[in-house]
């Protein structure tokens, strides 16, 4: 399966690659980016690099896919969104983002995110898509539900902080029927 470009005509979802580097950069240097991500430190000059340069070959291994979020109007990068497909044997995957300051609260994220599980329910044998976020995370929270995602869990001290302290993790999950009630208009139903 390859990577090739996906958009709605708002956003589009091109592979991370190696002229990314000063992008990522300045993303992942963001201080509430760093807060959320896992762990919760800054990469590196030579992490960044090696996570640019080897999107392509993560991806091939079958492992993961890094995306830039691309504002389709302006040509410009606004985030970024990556599928991990970490348990293979069960089909599930996660997906994780960051958006730039200037591009938050205009949707974008909500679209990347539907646009990826798009994509990964249709061609690479995903059936269960997850994502989590730290429990005072309202924005990510908001973006997931209005992309279809379900809350499913709150796991204590499941997230490695800073200097050994652990943080909860409000789990979401997103299945193929889920998705597809979604965009023909059906309402998605709560389980029990």
């Amino acid at each position: 399966m390859c990577i090739r470009d996906r958009t709605d005509g708002v956003v589009t979802l091109r592979p991370l690659g190696e002229d990314d580097v000063p992008f990522y950069t300045e993303l992942h240097s963001l201080p509430d980016v760093v807060a959320t991500s896992v762990p919760p430190i800054p990469p590196g000059p030579a992490e960044v690099r090696r996570r640019c340069s080897w999107a392509a070959s993560h991806w091939l291994a079958g492992g993961r896919a890094d995306m830039i979020v691309v504002d389709t109007a302006s040509g410009l990068p606004a985030g970024e969104i990556s599928l991990y497909y970490q348990e293979p044997r069960t089909a599930q995957a996660m997906i994780g983002y960051s958006m730039m300051p200037a591009f938050r609260g205009r949707g974008l994220t909500t679209r990347a995110a539907k646009l990826i599980a798009l994509w990964a329910f249709a061609e690479t044998g995903v059936a269960r898509l997850i994502a989590g976020t730290l429990p005072d995370n309202l924005g990510s929270q908001r973006v997931l539900m209005k992309a279809g995602f379900r809350r499913e869990a709150y796991l204590r001290s499941r997230l490695p902080g800073v200097a050994g302290t652990r943080h909860d993790d409000v789990q979401f999950v997103l299945l193929a029927e889920d998705l597809l009630a979604q965009a023909s208009g059906g309402e998605l139903t709560q389980p029990g």
